[in-house]
């Protein structure tokens, strides 16, 4: 397992979640590595911070780098992160 990101709405359900989280890893005899807190997190294509949850904008980036398709089956090739990014954007 590589990050456990909980994400909450208050302080103290953030506190009932990590407890949630503590007491599954004990039940798994998983150990956690100690960390510094990070106020903004790169997570699967979004920054998820203190403001909430958005696009990578490095992401972003690069769809509007993607070339342009100049026929109507050369869409169907788009990689799929951008026809994610392209609804998240235009939606």
């Amino acid at each position: 397992m590589d990050d456990i990101l909980p994400v909450s709405g208050t302080f103290e359900e953030h506190l009932q979640h990590l407890g949630s989280v503590f007491e599954r890893l004990r039940k798994a005899g998983l150990r956690l590595k100690p960390f510094y807190y990070e106020m903004k997190y790169h997570y699967l294509g979004h920054v998820v911070s203190k403001a909430g949850i958005k696009p990578d904008p490095a992401k972003i980036e690069q769809v509007k780098l993607y070339p342009v398709p100049t026929e109507t089956t050369k869409v169907r090739d788009l990689p799929p992160i951008i026809t994610s990014l392209y609804l998240i954007l235009f939606q």
